[in-house]
């Protein structure tokens, strides 16, 4: 038998060749970006609907605490936890700041955003003014330390307003939500709630500086009109991640009709 000393090499079994190497390479790397990016993705979404729960979670205990005490807190304004109120208890020393949480029965980690940011709160507009806080006619009546003007220890009744008839008039102090585009999200609000989340240092940071480019700076500026954008860039260019929380008189007033009791009930 005779046997071939140098058989012909059949190169097509010898294995992938650079090229396909490097094929294969980048669709792992395409791969494995796509999977972080995704991670990625879900995580910075997780962070926005934890803070969007905390949001529930104070407004929840905002509601609670006016069923209680017949009234809504002030700010807090040295984020130490408490409302600042005037000498004599009945109106607020400032219409925004932050979350009283003392108050109302929650911790500090409570009214953070997932990025360690106070959660802002800006209330109506004229309940630093006594003549108004005292006059059950007036949208500020809803901050009344003392809890007088109502009936049964409220410092508001169902006909104060804002009301689906009677929005408050030219002396409202009420706040609205406007959308990039104009039109109105949310309106006559007696409070909002605003988390600054991803930016927040910088929002916060530009707050005070006047004709600042940062969209955000309008739900941190003390005035009564705030700024509502889905979580995307806007339609002129600008980042927007904040998350708005109102709280309407109505809501307010159902909490105490739906529990079917008087603060003044629970008083004694």
């Amino acid at each position: 038998m005779i046997f071939n000393k140098n058989p012909k090499i059949n190169t097509s079994q010898q294995g992938f060749s650079l090229v396909e190497l490097s094929l294969v390479m980048l669709i792992l790397g395409v791969l494995i970006t796509g999977a972080f990016s995704l991670a990625k993705v879900g995580q910075t979404q997780k962070k926005y609907d934890t803070t969007e729960n905390k949001l529930q979670k104070i407004k929840r205990a905002m509601l609670t605490f006016s069923l209680i005490s017949g009234h809504l807190p002030c700010p807090d304004v040295d984020a130490n936890g408490n409302e600042e109120r005037v000498a004599d208890g009945v109106a607020c020393s400032a219409v925004s700041g932050w979350v009283p949480y003392v108050d109302i029965g929650l911790s500090r980690s409570d009214v953070v955003d997932s990025w360690g940011n106070l959660i802002s709160y800006s209330i109506d507009s004229q309940a630093t003014n006594l003549i108004m806080v005292n006059n059950v006619n007036h949208d500020a009546s809803y901050f009344n330390g003392l809890s007088s003007p109502g009936a049964d220890g409220l410092s508001f009744n169902l006909s104060t307003p804002p009301t689906l008839t009677n929005i408050g008039g030219s002396t409202s102090g009420t706040l609205d939500v406007q959308n990039v585009d104009g039109s109105w999200w949310a309106t006559n609000q007696i409070a909002i709630l605003v988390a600054y989340n991803s930016n927040g240092a910088t929002t916060i940071a530009s707050c005070s500086v006047p004709n600042a480019s940062n969209l955000e700076t309008i739900n941190c500026n003390g005035s009564a009109t705030f700024q509502y954008s889905p979580l995307v860039l806007t339609n002129n260019g600008a980042f927007f991640d904040d998350i708005l929380m109102p709280i309407s008189a109505t809501e307010v007033k159902a909490e105490i009709l739906q529990n079917d009791i008087s603060t003044a009930s629970i008083k004694k």
